[in-house]
């Protein structure tokens, strides 16, 4: 198979944007989905889309060859996953490509063809003179909006050798039409270098035409077939001293001292049995590594089948001792488990580590050892332990005869009615304010009375268990671990296990709000942000390599937003 790629006048920075990629397989996995070729176009482009193409090129490749079992099977999952990336992009705002994104996927595999495409490129094979326009069959279909799907359909068929499959965007195309490049294409007999410059000179490319042409032939070259054949004689040769058809009579018992008198000779007979012994090795080596592939990728294929493939597929996890596949067995755990790893946007760097994080009203809040600052890094000098969201602004709070309420830069001293308690965290809902014992999982609940006034607080909660944090939405969510309980005022009501993949080992933090749809869960240890419904389904999860020492947690269901050491970072969520 020869591969030619042609590039017409490549386009700026900004306006139309091309992308080829070609991948050949380089393990025994990829080997199952054959050679794939990927040729897109971006129209209009703007400055902020510049990498879009290489995005959808890096999501097909890593899709196309983690699910392999068959190219079409591969094929139709990529078209799947990939309308899911587009989607996504939609979602973020990321609209310009709609309308102008003209885009091809195909592989190869035992001159079998597999073939998808969306917009205007041309696909066309030439075989025996003859001209068979294969992207005519994708011509009339349209993208369906809900749910959206831009590659709708895929086409396969055999190809033979000497065949040539040329793929180009809609402008070289008309001009390949123009110029009789294509009538001369197809009467070719061979295709190589030297013809393809006179068939297609180089001044064509100066005609003002942006664009690109992928040229794929299927004929060995002469080189390559004396390669093959001198492989095969030496096989043939070499195989007569392998394979005796009767043991030579030096090797029989006790005649092999007489029939050595030349130490040379033996060395000979020594070495050939050596390398016969070792190709055994490595045979039996290699067919009990190919038996394991296709042991593991069959129980892959059945586990992904199950209608809840997680057990299986951690089952088969703790099975596998190959790092290729433990990694392809994870990568799909990661993505059952809505796992994905991000960059976040880093809004501010201080001088000190920060303590706690809250947004209120439009401010976020940031707690330090000797002060309280925002995010534009206006401070204040203060010594509190905690902080919590209260009316548009914050309490801060040490002891009940040192507390504050700070807005707007601003602070008012404050107090509450004394009580003989122990605490860790503070907490408001509804301007009442509740106080959490880390050490028994108690909450002291102080009733509000009006004007930063406070009542005679109760126990509403006693336990004689540790958690790390809790939430309220009208209900009370407390974590220990992974372990989540849930109250509605003092009364228990049920309990939850976080079960995801990686396992959650201890959970420092639980966020929600009462008009939020989802909790959100800091997990520190494994450097990532948990998103799940109130019944505790996996929604999402946010890992990054910046989230190192993650210290504080806060959301609006729009952003969310985390403390690591003195940095604060800002994630988009999926809060509708």
């Amino acid at each position: 198979m020869k591969i030619f790629e042609l590039h017409f006048n490549p386009p700026e920075e900004e306006g139309d944007v091309f992308e080829i990629t070609v991948h050949q397989p380089t393990n025994i996995y990829e080997k199952r989905g054959g050679t794939l070729f990927l040729a897109g176009e971006l129209e209009k482009s703007v400055a902020e889309n510049k990498n879009f193409l290489k995005k959808i090129n890096q999501n097909i490749k890593k899709n196309y060859y983690s699910k392999i079992k068959n190219p079409e099977k591969a094929l139709s999952n990529t078209i799947k996953s990939t309308n899911k990336f587009l989607a996504e992009q939609i979602k973020k705002e990321n609209v310009h490509w709609l309308g102008n994104l003209n885009f091809a996927v195909f592989s190869i595999k035992n001159s079998e063809l597999f073939y998808t495409k969306t917009g205007s490129i041309k696909t066309l094979l030439i075989r025996a003179g003859e001209i068979t326009d294969l992207s005519q069959n994708f011509d009339n279909q349209e993208i369906e909006p809900y749910p959206l799907k831009v590659f709708l359909s895929m086409i396969n068929g055999k190809l033979a050798e000497n065949d040539l499959i040329i793929i180009l965007n809609k402008k070289v195309y008309d001009l390949f039409e123009k110029e009789g490049i294509l009538n001369k294409l197809k009467k070719i007999a061979d295709l190589n270098e030297n013809n393809l410059k006179k068939i297609i000179p180089s001044s064509l490319r100066e005609k003002g035409i942006a664009g690109f042409s992928l040229l794929i032939y299927l004929k060995k070259d002469e080189e390559e077939k004396k390669i093959i054949k001198k492989k095969k004689a030496k096989k043939t040769s070499f195989s007569k001293y392998l394979f005796p058809k009767k043991l030579p009579g030096f090797l029989e018992k006790g005649k092999l001292k007489k029939k050595f008198k030349n130490k040379k000779l033996a060395l000979i007979a020594l070495l050939i049995f050596l390398i016969f012994f070792g190709f055994f090795l490595r045979q039996r080596r290699v067919k009990k590594y190919e038996e394991k592939i296709s042991y593991f990728e069959e129980k892959i294929t059945q586990a992904k089948e199950l209608e809840n493939p997680d057990p299986a597929l951690r089952k088969l996890l703790k099975e596998a001792d190959d790092k290729e596949i433990t990694t392809k067995i994870k990568d799909i755990l990661y993505e059952i488990n809505n796992l994905v790893n991000i960059e976040p946007k880093l809004l501010a760097t201080f001088d000190q580590e920060i303590k706690e994080i809250a947004i209120s009203g439009n401010n976020l809040y940031l707690l330090f050892e000797d002060e309280i600052c925002s995010l534009e890094k206006e401070c204040i000098r203060a010594n509190y332990k905690t902080i919590t969201p209260f009316a548009e602004g914050i309490i801060a709070f040490s002891d009940p005869e040192n507390m504050a309420f700070i807005k707007n830069n601003e602070l008012k001293e404050i107090s509450i009615p004394p009580y003989d308690f122990s605490f860790n965290k503070l907490y408001s809902y509804y301007n009442n304010l509740y106080f959490l014992d880390k050490n028994n999982c108690s909450i002291l609940f102080y009733p509000y009375s009006g004007n930063l006034e406070w009542q005679s607080p109760d126990y509403w909660i006693k336990q004689d268990k540790e958690c790390s944090d809790l939430t309220i939405d009208g209900s009370i969510w407390t974590i220990k671990n992974d372990s989540i309980d849930l109250f509605y005022r003092s009364e228990f009501k049920e309990n939850f296990t976080i079960s995801t993949f990686p396992d959650v080992n201890k959970i420092t933090q639980i966020k929600t709000k009462r008009n939020l749809d989802y909790i959100y869960f800091l997990d520190p240890e494994k450097e990532r942000i948990i998103i799940t419904d109130k019944k505790i389904k996996i929604a999402k999860q946010f890992q990054s390599e910046k989230f190192g020492n993650l210290s504080g947690l806060a959301t609006d269901g729009e952003k969310i937003w985390v403390a690591n050491n003195n940095k604060v970072y800002e994630v988009i969520s999926i809060q509708p």
